[in-house]
């Protein structure tokens, strides 16, 4: 193993380890936070824009970005209010250790998605995959093989692409 494979097991690793601490409840409840948190400030930012403007200020680009972080950041806000209490509910009713357990593996599972994600962008935006150490790395081309398969699986299953 070269130093390659100690950055993956690392991001692997520490991926993993911060979902055992916070738990899959909370792990999954962010992820959905963060996504609904997107779409509302996406969505919803030119209601705010325009009142904004009603109110006084008529600087389209400050409205719009006062109009986006406010909804991001208060849908952020709700959201970090609701997976707290979803924490205290666990810690409550006894389901911690399942809890931590499904964590670790959502967060070997999200590191994996990670390391694959960020070795492809290497892969095919970069002259990485030309180093020595790359082709001496064990780990690097599974992962690679592994983003191959998802993007085929993507490509041959999506409605969007053409057969």
């Amino acid at each position: 193993m070269i130093w390659i494979d100690y950055i993956i097991l690392a991001i692997i690793s520490c991926s993993a380890f911060v979902s055992l601490r916070r738990g899959f409840i909370k792990e999954v409840l962010s992820l959905v936070i963060w996504v609904l948190a997107l779409f509302i400030a996406y969505y919803y930012y030119n209601f705010l824009s325009n009142w904004l403007t009603i109110v006084g200020l008529h600087n389209t680009l400050v409205c719009n970005g006062i109009a986006i972080t406010s909804l991001f950041v208060g849908a952020l806000t709700v959201g970090a209010i609701a997976s707290s209490i979803m924490g205290r509910l666990v810690l409550e009713t006894g389901f911690s250790g399942t809890d931590q357990v499904l964590g670790i593996c959502f967060g070997g599972l999200r590191g994996i998605i990670i390391v694959s994600l960020m070795l492809f962008f290497l892969d095919t935006f970069t002259d990485l995959n030309t180093m020595l150490d790359w082709e001496k790395s064990q780990l690097a081309p599974k992962f690679i093989c592994l983003m191959h398969w998802i993007l085929s699986y993507f490509k041959d299953t999506s409605i969007f692409m053409p057969r």
